[in-house]
């Protein structure tokens, strides 16, 4: 057991042979392989601000250029418990705790990300890339399994999850729709003459390189002609490229096209049952007056 305050090695110091290497910890034997426990120091790189302080403070360099980097990299296997190859814990009165804080701040033209997950499974079992999971008290203020956020000083399509394939849920999906959040109001009119303009359509989808689009028949509009009738619900999106994990190599192009809100398609649909309603009650009366004659 090694106990130090503040030490640098090499690989020939014989302190490398330590079965655990304990720094900063009180005299008191170190808990795993390595047991970092202090105040901790600022790191040279601080994205986020100059008050940012950890108890490890890592940071990779390539000796050349083409070469994944890893300032962590966490490995663990087992064949019988729950394995992690990076867990973080936070406990603290601080207004924000990150077990795991990712970030990755890069000024060029590659593409930069602050967690990334990858899940395989060559048996039986499940594989998850990411998993999120909140737990709380009765106390607590709000849970979130996950939290997507995003957040751009240009004209760059952003999105708060982005999935290259199909999505389930088990509960329910809301929009933010309370008064308090909204101006300009303004009444829905002509709801069934703007539908009347929409040819809705049967369809399958092409198979784009990179795109994980769903097969079988569907059904819905063309995105262009919403746009030549309704042109806020339609919006550009931008399917990223694709790498070999291993060779990083590029196995896909960006995919640029054309998505439509659905959703908000329906109080058109409201309003034209509305006026269509208005129509049927008025042949109604018609109808009547003609019977009574």
């Amino acid at each position: 057991m090694v106990v130090a305050q503040s030490i640098l090695l090499s690989p020939s110091d014989n302190i490398l042979k330590a079965t655990s290497i304990g720094i900063n910890n009180d005299g008191s034997n170190p808990n795993a392989k390595l047991h970092v426990k202090g105040v901790g120091t600022t790191p040279t790189i601080t994205p986020i601000s100059s008050q940012v302080y950890s108890a490890i403070s890592a940071e990779a360099t390539p000796a050349s250029t083409g070469n994944e980097v890893f300032s962590v990299y966490g490995y663990a296997t087992n064949s019988t418990l729950s394995n992690a190859g990076l867990l973080g814990l936070t406990g603290n009165t601080a207004i924000l705790n990150h077990g795991v804080l990712g970030m990755a701040v890069i000024d060029g033209s590659g593409d930069n990300f602050g967690v990334k997950g990858v899940g395989t499974n060559m048996g039986i079992g499940a594989a998850f890339g990411v998993l999120g999971s909140a737990y709380g008290n009765a106390n607590a203020r709000a849970l979130y399994g996950v939290y997507g956020e995003a957040f751009s000083f240009g004209p760059a399509t952003q999105y708060a999850g982005y999935f290259d394939g199909n999505v389930t849920v088990t509960g329910t999906v809301t929009s933010a729709s309370d008064f308090k959040l909204k101006n300009n109001l303004s009444k829905i009119s002509n709801g069934l003459g703007t539908l009347m303009k929409l040819s809705p359509y049967s369809y399958q989808y092409e198979k784009i390189a990179g795109m994980n689009l769903p097969a079988g028949n569907h059904h819905g509009f063309i995105a262009q002609d919403v746009q030549a009738v309704l042109p806020e619900l339609v919006t550009k999106a931008i399917q990223p490229a694709k790498y070999d994990p291993v060779t990083k190599a590029k196995l896909s192009e960006p995919v640029e096209f054309l998505s439509v809100n659905y959703i908000e398609l329906i109080p058109y649909l409201v309003k034209a049952i509305q006026e269509q309603q208005v129509q049927i009650e008025a042949l109604k009366t018609e109808l009547e007056r003609l019977k009574n004659k």
